[in-house]
């Protein structure tokens, strides 16, 4: 079982690409290798397989933070956590379960007018998973850039203390505590983790 990730720059042409193509293209080179991991096609959209299916939520984050950092461009994506039945040297021709959910929910993204949308083999858990996402984006696409660079951070640098964490972007500490908790980032945070535990506790329950 693998996650597979698709997305879209949300409003590309009323953005500049030279600032979110560089961006994305980096968050991604740090999630796999491009073709075989990950595609950018069609100009805006792209996708991506995630080894561990548990670690999916955690790299929307880091995607969708990546880019808000950058200029605050944002990013529609589905997941679909489930198997590969056929694996090819372009992740965009490699097919499966996980493609055909990731498919399927990303064409209800513009439907429903929302930003992040899961789909597993457990119906039960995608419906308040669902839920909790879209409770969390209430946050997420609210992000400022600066509260996007703090997220960025933590996703890519867990190991790093607040004092560190406001060296690095050139804040206090006491400025670094106050961001995390006007952008709620901690609580996202928290939602990453739930997420990896109840998807490992489900896999290991097949």
């Amino acid at each position: 079982m693998i996650g597979i990730i698709t997305g879209d720059i949300i409003n590309s042409r009323f953005t500049d690409s030279s600032v979110w193509m560089k961006t994305l293209r980096t968050t991604l080179n740090t999630l796999g290798r491009s073709p075989r991991t990950w595609e950018i096609f069609r100009g805006d959209s792209f996708q991506i397989a995630i080894k561990k299916p548990e670690e999916a939520l955690q790299a929307c984050i880091k995607i969708k933070s990546a880019l808000k950092s950058a200029n605050n461009t944002d990013v529609r994506m589905a997941v679909g956590l489930g198997a590969v039945s056929f694996r090819a040297t372009r992740i965009t021709e490699s097919q499966g379960i996980a493609f055909q959910y990731s498919g399927e929910q990303f064409d209800r993204l513009k439907k429903e007018k929302t930003n992040l949308l899961i789909r597993s083999p457990w119906p039960d858990w995608d419906e308040a998973m669902n839920l909790y996402l879209q409770l969390a984006l209430t946050i997420m696409d609210n992000w400022s850039t600066g509260a996007a660079k703090l997220a960025h951070l933590m996703i890519s640098r867990p190991e790093l203390s607040q004092q560190e964490l406001g060296q690095l972007i050139g804040i206090a500490q006491s400025s670094v505590s106050e961001r995390l908790n006007r952008a709620h980032i901690n609580e996202i945070l928290k939602l990453e983790q739930y997420f990896r535990q109840k998807t490992m506790q489900l896999i290991a329950g097949q």
